[in-house]
């Protein structure tokens, strides 16, 4: 059963069964990418951690596309090595196994973190064509945490560095802007559990700022869409 809520200007698909909810969310991926790679636009396709999408890339990774036309990009990390279990990255990479990108764009680690930064600043394209997100219990996307100091000016890069409150093991990350992820053609933010779902509702008043909600950041974005699963 899917059933719909509307949050600011954004559709929300509330899926109560974990298999539909993959099965759906990988169709919306797979077809995007589809839809570009027939208009001849070699596609950026960027994912997120944690651990709510990772049974979704593991479906979109048997989809059958030209996956040597597209390009995987990393949306955040944590400044730690890839062997790390905080290391988003090593997640990522398993979910595709035996995918063969065009290429890949990833905050690969090194002890300057400047370095990091800069290297992935100048692979990036434009714009990202599909942009997977989550949302934290927080309401943060990508390494944008509530009370950020990037809320409060204009990021002319495409990159950040930023600091995850004391709550979170690894305070130094690295992510995409908030001004970029916004430039996106598609975002599909992906939701897990019936918690974070109430906390979403919990903000559909509005009155709230985005510093407060972060989330609320892409509310006016033209094609993005909330695929939640209720069952954990």
């Amino acid at each position: 059963m899917i059933g719909y809520d509307i949050l600011y200007n954004m559709e929300i698909k509330v899926f109560h069964q974990k298999q539909e909810w993959v099965r759906a969310s990988s169709d919306f991926i797979v077809h995007n990418l589809h839809q570009c790679i027939e208009k001849n636009i070699d596609p950026f396709f960027a994912v997120s951690g944690g651990s709510t999408p990772f049974p979704v890339y593991a479906q979109v990774s048997q989809a059958h596309i030209a996956w040597d036309k597209v390009t995987l990009v990393q949306v955040d990390e944590r400044f730690v090595p890839a062997s790390s279990p905080e290391s988003n990255w090593k997640h990522i990479v398993s979910s595709f196994p035996s995918t063969l990108w065009k290429d890949m764009v990833y905050f690969a680690y090194n002890s300057d973190i400047q370095t990091i930064q800069y290297t992935v600043e100048k692979a990036l394209p434009e714009k990202i064509d599909m942009m997977v997100l989550g949302m934290g219990l927080d309401g943060h996307f990508a390494s944008l945490f509530p009370q950020g100091e990037y809320w409060n000016r204009v990021n002319e890069t495409k990159t950040l560095i930023t600091q995850a409150p004391d709550t979170y093991l690894t305070a130094q990350r690295l992510t995409l802007s908030p001004e970029y992820i916004y430039q996106s053609q598609h975002i599909l933010v992906l939701l897990s559990g019936k918690e974070k779902y109430e906390y979403l509702m919990k903000y559909n008043t509005g009155n709230y700022s985005i510093s407060e909600f972060p989330l609320q950041y892409l509310h006016n974005h033209p094609n993005i869409h909330i695929y939640c699963c209720l069952e954990s």
